[in-house]
């Protein structure tokens, strides 16, 4: 008895060494896994587009996530993540939730998952791709929500009352003093950012967590996606975090996921230069009787690079480059650059300020007279943006809470591209000849920025990467081409759908059976295509039409896709022939056609608002407003 109790009293100490080990250490998450998620009627006024809330027969309903501020130390503190959905219209039947980002970094995504729920509840099911949009909306739930630090979620800001230097037109202007205004606002705007504390916890590993943490709430096993532009980060991010919890996975107009965010932004001065010289005057040379701007792509870029600086800078800061995102954009481009030209005559001939404003009512810039006032209001907005960058006004350096997002998260989810500021100087000075559209700003704020970088995931092995879909046109000009389709041969079991001579920024619906059913099947069905990588011919260019009733085709469509440049495959630039496919299928996929036009162009609307950004994303107007 007492051998036992001798031995009973030494093991005692070893068995509570081995309970203590055995006892799993308590999740820091759990308060935030165990939250209720309450859904309720959505707020109208946080809706832009109200049928969503009075006609979706209670589909849509909002809530509100608890979030830890720091997921490596939950007890920093919270915040709240927004999240919309639209609910499957048969829940017996429900696959799920497809959560949507439309882009950025800092595009509030909150209502776009419920306008493609409200769009395809109306799939017409008597028509093969009417009746899968259809089957998508009863089948899933489609989730949207406002990435932390923007629009309903817990918001950050970033500014300081120091103003900006004005900084001239940087591919023609490389003095030592335009580029020391460029690096003393990169150090104001890094430094701004850097002091605002919420910015630590914006990244896009934080992101994809709070996404995580939705999907467990809502009880799915899998989170589906469907992700545009900087929306292909934070989907790949999730993909590679998480590979087990992925399920169907869309990226669409891809960044370059294979390396850091800061070189998607690098490859933008070589992909927009190449759009503007190729696509945009392409299509002007083409309708050279309407435009007068030359015959050849390369006789109008003439005409374009006689513009003084001023006239450049105002083109890009009144809507050139983005118009260069989709069809509809890229054919009201021509009016703007007649408008240029017509001010620039003006100037030549020794008017100055007001003088410019009083003279464009006596103008004639094109025959049409719906043209001509078109390009005589775009000669207006050119003009005042012309004469402030004239007066070389300082700027504020005050961020709302998108822009501030925008550069916590390219600026805070990857090291430096390069070790030292000159090397961010010297690049842009090669992009300032090569590239002289947008190349040449050297306000390498990330360079300076101080907040911690999260460590970017690694791929997971064939075995583990989850099957995803890509979408990607050959001159999307804030994803370039280079980018997206060195991220796709990173990515094992991916499959990529590329839309040859074809220009959109956010391809999906893109209204083709050929790129639009892979991505319904794939969704509905799970199959992908039988080709890693499938080409698709581009839709011809849409009309130019009258701002006054949208009916009257002031410039009619285009009856064909034109070559712009050579066919691409996945060993791009080698040839690939690209087979001939039927035109965009009509509206009357949909119930109410009328109303899914409509829907459309909000959809567009908003990828456009959250595409991409160029650059650092600021021209020296938009820090003006």
């Amino acid at each position: 008895m007492k051998k036992l109790v001798k031995y009973s009293a030494l093991s005692l100490p070893l068995m509570a060494l081995v309970s203590c080990a055995t006892t799993p250490t308590p999740d820091p998450l759990l308060p935030y896994k165990n939250q209720n998620l309450t859904w309720y009627s959505c707020d109208p006024t946080v809706v832009p587009y109200p049928v969503l809330v009075t006609g979706s027969k209670g589909r849509a309903e909002c809530a509100d996530v608890k979030v830890p501020l720091d997921y490596n130390n939950p007890a920093a503190g919270s915040g709240t993540v927004a999240v919309l959905r639209y609910k499957a219209g048969k829940p017996a039947e429900r696959k799920g939730a497809i959560f949507f980002n439309p882009g950025g970094p800092g595009g509030d995504g909150l209502y776009l998952g419920a306008l493609f729920g409200y769009l395809w509840s109306n799939g017409n099911p008597n028509t093969n791709v009417g009746g899968k949009l259809k089957k998508m909306s009863d089948v899933y739930d489609m989730v949207g929500f406002s990435p932390r630090g923007t629009g309903s979620s817990f918001h950050t800001t970033c500014g300081t009352n120091e103003v900006l230097s004005f900084t001239a037109y940087p591919s023609e202007d490389r003095s030592a003093g335009n580029l020391a205004g460029m690096e003393r606002n990169a150090k104001i705007l890094a430094s701004a950012c850097t002091k605002a504390p919420t910015n630590a916890y914006i990244n896009t590993d934080y992101t994809a967590r709070d996404m995580d943490l939705i999907r467990g709430l809502m009880k799915d096993q899998k989170l589906n996606y469907i992700g545009y532009s900087y929306g292909t980060w934070l989907g790949s991010w999730y993909t590679k975090l998480f590979p087990e919890r992925a399920g169907k996975i869309l990226l669409d107009s891809n960044t370059a996921l294979d390396r850091a965010l800061e070189e998607t932004f690098s490859m933008q001065p070589m992909s927009f230069e190449r759009h503007f010289r190729d696509v945009v005057l392409g299509y002007a040379a083409r309708h050279n009787d309407v435009y007068g701007l030359g015959t050849t792509k390369e006789e109008a870029y003439a005409k374009y690079k006689a513009l003084p600086a001023g006239l450049k800078n105002a083109l890009n800061s009144t809507g050139m480059i983005s118009s260069m995102y989709s069809g509809d954009g890229i054919v009201q481009i021509p009016v703007g650059l007649v408008a240029a030209l017509g001010v620039h005559g003006l100037i030549k001939q020794g008017l100055e300020g007001s003088e410019i404003l009083e003279a464009i009512g006596s103008q004639s810039f094109l025959k049409d007279p719906i043209l001509n006032a078109m390009a005589m209001q775009a000669a207006y907005d050119l003009t005042s943006s012309y004469l402030d960058y004239q007066a070389k006004k300082p700027y504020s350096s005050e961020f709302d809470s998108s822009s501030a997002v925008f550069t916590a998260v390219r600026c805070g989810d990857n090291a430096p591209m390069y070790n030292s500021y000159q090397k961010y100087v010297d690049a842009s000075s090669k992009e300032a000849v090569d590239y002289p559209l947008i190349g040449g700003d050297a306000t390498a704020d990330c360079f300076f920025y101080g907040h911690k970088r999260p460590t970017m995931p690694t791929t997971p092995s064939a075995q583990k990467m989850p099957p995803i879909m890509m979408l990607q046109s050959e001159y999307d000009p804030p994803t370039a081409r280079e980018g997206a389709l060195s991220g796709f041969k990173s990515l094992p079991n991916a499959r990529m759908v590329f839309v040859d001579n074809d220009a959109t920024h956010g391809l999906f619906p893109y209204g083709t059976e050929c790129v639009d059913l892979p991505v319904l099947n794939y969704f509905l069905e799970g199959t992908l295509p039988a080709k890693n990588f499938n080409v698709c011919e581009a839709k011809p260019l849409p009309a130019l039409v009258s701002p006054l009733d949208f009916e009257t085709e002031l410039v009619p469509a285009e009856n064909q896709t034109f070559e712009v440049g050579q066919n691409y495959d996945e060993n791009s630039p080698v040839p690939s022939s690209v087979g001939k496919q039927n035109l965009a299928y009509p509206l009357s996929v949909y119930t109410q056609p009328d109303q899914a036009a409509d829907i459309l162009k909000e959809i567009r609307k908003i990828l456009k608002e959250s595409a991409l950004p160029v650059g650092n994303g600021r021209t020296q107007t938009q820090l003006n407003k």
